[in-house]
């Protein structure tokens, strides 16, 4: 959701709701970007974020702190995300790129929309944006979730394919709980991430969900010993394993937590610097038992691949013992 109006308009709204004062039809079609903010709930009052700022910026006149708490939660803003992401440390970058950048991932908006966004950004100093040459550079990296508060859609950029991996990093780093990652085509690529996010005093058990199409030898040596590791951590790591043809039907791929689940891109398209996103989704309980119920098809991987065992050679008996080897030949020099 991009902004349908500049910063000035959304502030005098942001007073009057915390005036307890009606708002005009006019001023209310401009709600659903204070609420992607998470300044105003869904009934269309303050949140307790909105009681926050309304209290820092006009009851106390604490107007820095009010400007740090709007620009805490642009940071947080996927639109804010992508533009940080891909644009920051590259000096001047121009309205159209920007165009671009928004269209290549699906959302294309009208100028007048990312104008006002940008002015926004300007305001609070994540950017640093000029009307009069139509372009702009990017002042603020994109903090980590930690930080800024875990944002509804992550996007990834084939422009940006470290950080691509990084943002996943963070995201998987922030679960709680017993955590739950469905891929029908899950990769042995993702084990050193499961492996640095992982850990005992946030997550207590990590299932994974997939089909036996990359479950290789050399995968089920890797996990065996991610899954020792895990567990003097005191986290109980599994892999589920159907043959591909049960999965047939299975397009979605989710990473679930107690507390959230997100639908995700392929393990590789994460890390080959693909074009997609990470995207919040509803109803993580029900997502998390339809997961459970499907791993529940197939098998536990349990061990590491013993060594493979040679066959034996063909059997002899008694009655037909194998055949004598020909009589060496003699050596020197034959007599006369």
């Amino acid at each position: 959701m991009l902004p349908t109006a500049l910063w000035d308009i959304y502030e005098n709204i942001l007073r009057s709701l915390g005036r307890n004062e009606a708002l005009s039809a006019q001023w209310r079609e401009h709600l659903p970007f204070l609420m992607e903010l998470g300044f105003v709930n869904g009934d269309g009052a303050l949140s307790e974020t909105g009681r926050v700022y309304f209290r820092q910026r006009w009851v106390l006149g604490e107007i820095e702190a009010a400007a740090g708490q709007v620009k805490q939660a642009l940071l947080g803003h996927p639109m804010t995300v992508l533009v940080c992401q891909v644009f920051h440390g590259r000096g001047k970058i121009t309205r159209q790129q920007l165009d671009d950048l928004v269209c290549e991932q699906g959302l294309c908006a009208g100028k007048e929309a990312i104008g006002r966004f940008l002015s926004i950004l300007n305001r609070f100093r994540i950017v640093s944006y000029s009307t009069k040459a139509g372009s702009f550079s990017g002042l603020e990296p994109v903090p980590p979730v930690a930080s800024r508060g875990r944002a509804s859609s992550v996007f990834l950029s084939p422009q940006t394919p470290f950080t691509n991996v990084q943002r996943f990093r963070e995201l998987l780093g922030s679960a709680r709980g017993e955590v739950i990652w469905l891929d029908k085509h899950f990769d042995r690529k993702a084990f050193p991430l499961i492996a640095d996010c992982v850990d005992g005093e946030r997550i207590s058990a990590v299932t994974l969900v997939s089909s036996d199409v990359n479950c290789s030898p050399a995968a089920r040596t890797e996990f065996s010993l991610l899954r020792d590791e895990l567990a003097v951590k005191g986290v109980n790591l599994r892999w589920l394993v159907l043959r591909r043809s049960d999965m047939r039907d299975v397009h979605d791929r989710w990473l679930i937590c107690d507390d959230w689940v997100y639908n995700l891109p392929p393990v590789n398209s994460l890390f080959g610097g693909q074009a997609a996103d990470l995207m919040e989704i509803e109803d993580a309980a029900g997502r998390r038992s339809f997961a459970l119920e499907i791993g529940s098809r197939g098998s536990e991987v349990s061990e590491r691949p013993s060594a493979p065992v040679r066959p034996p050679g063909p059997l002899t008996s008694p009655a037909h013992p194998p055949p004598a080897p020909p009589p060496a030949r003699a050596r020197g020099r034959r007599r006369t």
